[in-house]
């Protein structure tokens, strides 16, 4: 199970949209900065539109906005195990908000608990509580690896042509987004989005971020902004896009996250006075993602109308599950940090912490032979890792330089002999894993289901 959020009930077997139409919802979204500090009255217009969408929300989606929620989706999960007539427990791997979810049936079905892993920890208390400062965390980390690579490996990056100091890169990088604030990039009228603004660029490289196998695109249309070659910019490959309509069923919009995180969270206010100190800290936490869509969830979550007819009020404190849980995540993400692990497998009594020693959003995004026969071993055999265990991964070098295939996973861990994985037998084993591993990847890649922190 990854990111579940896509799977959860809802716009498959329970529509959630807000909107009469398509053409309703891209107008409203086409009004809404994307960046708190857009200008100087992009607060206030967010504040405006979170109002206007929970009132809509309340209207159109009102019937079944009370059964959206993450406790409903737990005891879904625990009537299909009952359903599969076997054991009566449940087996579980989660990503992202996967770990949310996984983290919520375990504590309240704790005695029901087969093998479960979670890749990616989002701290579930704070998910509940709100607001989610955790996961940005490691955005401004993620974003100094990104520069710092990209001077390690050259030809893979033409932002090196700009300067050999990754402090300088960011540098420059934080001052050309205050230039587009004000002085937006005009592409042309032939281009579709020919206009190129701070808020879009922030959330292009937020989005980037999350999978290092997507920072070449991402350094390509840097380059050409430093370099204020409009042309370039616009013939560049240009990352994914983070929330493409194909993520959504065709009943449900892109609202449906809202309507599952707010309905989950505590934090409600009328009053934008109470919040500014909240949106302040976010922008601590990070300078590249602090005004944008983390925070702009708040601000949605704050004026929700919604209430679920279930929420889990419960602790995660000293959770003792039948089976001890397996907790990966790697050294930086920019969404699910490591510091999440290391809270929940504090919480989760038996649980062992894996760290895997990459860069990006679950060890998805930064594959591991390592991890993958820790997984294995889990999921076959029950076995754990020695506490303080922690692997290499392809981008625990030089992400920039990975192309994907095995023997490039060898030579990034400067490991490339067949003598080095043992027999014939056991390489051709191996590479069949990691051969899965990269799949998997590049289906998580592919579908966006590791979204954006909400």
């Amino acid at each position: 199970m990854a990111d579940a959020r896509k799977y959860s009930g809802l716009g498959i077997t329970i529509p959630f949209s807000c909107y009469d139409s398509d053409l309703a919802r891209a107008a409203a979204a086409a009004a809404t900065p994307q960046a708190l500090n857009a200008s100087d009255t992009a607060l206030g217009a967010v504040w405006a539109a979170s109002g206007a969408l929970a009132e809509l929300c309340y209207e159109n989606a009102g019937d079944v906005g009370r059964f959206v929620g993450t406790s409903f989706v737990a005891r879904d999960i625990m009537q299909i195990v009952d359903a599969l007539g076997e054991d009566g427990l449940l087996r579980y791997y989660g990503f992202s908000y996967g770990t949310t979810l996984g983290a919520t049936v375990a504590a309240m079905f704790p005695d029901r608990m087969d093998k479960l892993l979670f890749d990616g920890v989002v701290n579930p208390t704070e998910y509940w509580a709100g607001p989610t400062y955790q996961a940005i965390l490691d955005t401004d980390a993620t974003l100094s690896a990104f520069f710092a690579s990209c001077i390690e490996s050259p030809s893979f990056c033409p932002l090196s042509q700009i300067s050999s100091s990754a402090i300088d890169l960011e540098h420059r990088l934080a001052s050309l987004l205050q230039t587009l604030k004000y002085s937006p990039l005009v592409l042309g009228p032939n281009n579709p989005d020919n206009i190129v603004t701070y808020a879009a660029v922030k959330a292009a490289i937020v989005g980037a971020l999350y999978f290092p196998s997507t920072w070449s695109s991402l350094s390509s249309q840097l380059f050409a902004l430093l370099t204020a070659n409009a042309t370039a910019y616009a013939t560049a490959p240009a990352p994914p896009d983070p929330f493409p309509p194909s993520l959504f069923p065709d009943l449900s919009g892109p609202e449906v996250l809202d309507g599952i995180a707010c309905a989950d969270r505590a934090l409600r206010s009328e009053n934008l006075t109470d919040l500014l100190p909240v949106l302040a800290r976010f922008e601590d936490e990070s300078w590249i993602r602090g005004d944008g869509d983390v925070a702009i969830a708040t601000l949605h979550c704050a004026r929700w109308k919604l209430a679920s007819a279930e929420r889990y009020t419960g602790s995660f404190d000293d959770v003792r599950t039948k089976h001890p849980v397996l907790i990966v995540g790697n050294t930086i993400d920019p969404a699910t940090p490591l510091a999440g692990a290391r809270n929940l497998s504090e919480d989760f009594k038996g649980s062992v912490l894996l760290e895997n020693n990459g860069v990006g959003h679950t060890t998805i995004a930064s594959p591991s032979l390592c991890v993958a026969k820790y997984v294995r071993a889990y999921f076959v055999n029950g076995t754990l890792p020695a506490v303080g265990t922690v692997c290499e991964s392809v981008t625990s070098t030089q992400p920039f330089a990975f192309d994907g295939s095995y023997l490039g996973a060898l030579e990034s861990l400067g490991n490339v002999t067949k003598r080095s994985v043992g027999s014939y037998e056991e390489e051709k084993g191996d590479v069949a894993l990691f051969n899965a591993v990269r799949a998997v990847g590049k289906r998580f890649t592919e579908s966006k289901m590791g979204l954006r922190g909400r």
